[in-house]
């Protein structure tokens, strides 16, 4: 085994590992997929074998070649057949699925506005795919969760801690962000404000109340959202969009006293 460490010009210390074994030079070849960035075990390590040991002269025989993926950094995930690949086309960035065999572009999901950067622009990340879901990361922070068969957005997800596994999904509500406190889930929607209350438990989607935010904010802009996730203080739920802030009371019987962590300002 040798351990080899590179410099860069962007100062990033880069680890190479290279594991030497002693495979079969003959039988078939041992597929393997790669499912997330860097392989695997994000070690950029592949346990296929059986693999050329030196290339044609000029290049390996060409498959396929794709020339449509728009302005992009990101590695391709692998799995089953199917490439899942980020790329950013002229109105936005965008997760891509094509099939491996050729190259034909199977489905794409909008991922977000255009991301420009001097060092180049679009998407930076790789896609995951983990127990039937395709998770990817634009450029400008937003996260999709998607169906691998169609693109589809998935909705809410529930994942172990520790190991990232799905628990559940439900579709229940629109995409949006989450707070949790004593037991609930606090939930509001970006399109239109949709606040629900939810029980967090792993059993599943457990819906026990929802209302809209009225009135709607007359200075949001065009491509903006209800982006401003829910606070929970003093028995009060605090929701803001753009000029609005609403203040609800969501304590049992008498308002609670500060606790001993609240800090003095």
């Amino acid at each position: 085994m040798i351990l080899l460490t590179t410099h860069r010009t962007c100062r990033i210390r880069r680890t190479l590992l290279l594991v030497s074994s002693c495979f079969a030079l003959c039988g078939p070849c041992l597929a393997d997929d790669w499912p997330q960035f860097r392989g695997p075990l994000r070690d950029g390590v592949s346990r296929e074998t059986n693999l050329l040991k030196s290339w044609p002269e000029g290049e390996p025989r060409r498959l396929w070649l794709s020339t449509n993926l728009g302005a992009d950094y990101s590695s391709p995930a692998i799995v089953r057949e199917k490439i899942y690949i980020m790329g950013q086309r002229t109105d936005a960035q965008w997760l891509l699925c094509l099939d491996a065999k050729d190259g034909k572009e199977l489905w794409s999901t909008r991922l977000g506005d255009p991301y420009t950067n001097e060092f180049g622009d679009g998407p930076r990340g790789t896609p995951t795919v983990r127990d039937s879901l395709i998770f990817a990361l634009g450029a400008n922070g937003e996260l999709l969760c998607v169906e691998p068969a169609t693109g589809k957005e998935v909705g809410w997800v529930c994942q172990n801690w520790l190991t990232g596994d799905e628990v559940w999904s439900s579709k229940a509500l629109d995409k949006g962000t989450v707070t949790i406190a004593d037991g609930m889930m606090y939930c509001i929607t970006e399109d239109n404000g949709t606040v629900v209350l939810a029980q967090a438990t792993p059993v599943g989607w457990k819906e026990h109340s929802r209302f809209v935010l009225a009135p709607q904010s007359e200075r949001r802009p065009l491509k903006a959202k209800v982006w401003t996730p829910p606070v929970i203080a003093h028995g009060r739920l605090y929701l803001r969009d753009q000029e609005n802030l609403w203040c609800f009371g969501i304590f049992l019987g008498t308002a609670p006293s500060r606790s001993a962590n609240s800090r003095q300002p």
